[in-house]
């Protein structure tokens, strides 16, 4: 008989979390509408997800961001903090990216627009 092995615990990515610079986000009083134009795709996403994207700027880990997140609203309790499922989402819808070393930094996160209806757009 062969002996199994106890669920793994899996590990937060490494690197840095980075929104591409082809976003347009839309802040809301409620959260923030994301264009994905490469995908031509439309994001709707709530006032937690919004923070943890607005996060993703290229200079804060994995960690970082859930315990931001976490500060911000709250959920320290066990099973509160979602963030790290919106962002392994983020990462799998092409809304974050990870990078490391120096590029983070420099990888041109676009800047949410504050003002309601109004829409940036990356610039080329």
């Amino acid at each position: 008989m062969k002996a199994t092995k106890p669920d793994a615990v899996i590990a937060a990515p490494v690197g840095r979390l980075c929104r591409p610079a082809s976003l347009q986000i839309n802040r809301l009083e409620d959260g923030s509408v994301i264009y994905q134009p490469e995908q031509e795709r439309v994001h709707f996403l709530n006032q937690t997800a919004a923070l943890a994207l607005e996060l993703c700027d290229g200079r804060r880990g994995f960690q970082e961001v859930e315990a931001q997140v976490a500060e911000r609203f709250n959920l320290h309790e066990p099973g509160l903090n979602l963030t790290g499922d919106i962002l392994q989402r983020f990462i799998a819808e092409g809304l974050v990216k990870l990078v490391s070393g120096p590029a983070a930094a420099a990888a041109g996160a676009p800047q949410a627009n504050r003002r309601r209806g109004g829409v940036r757009r990356g610039v080329r």
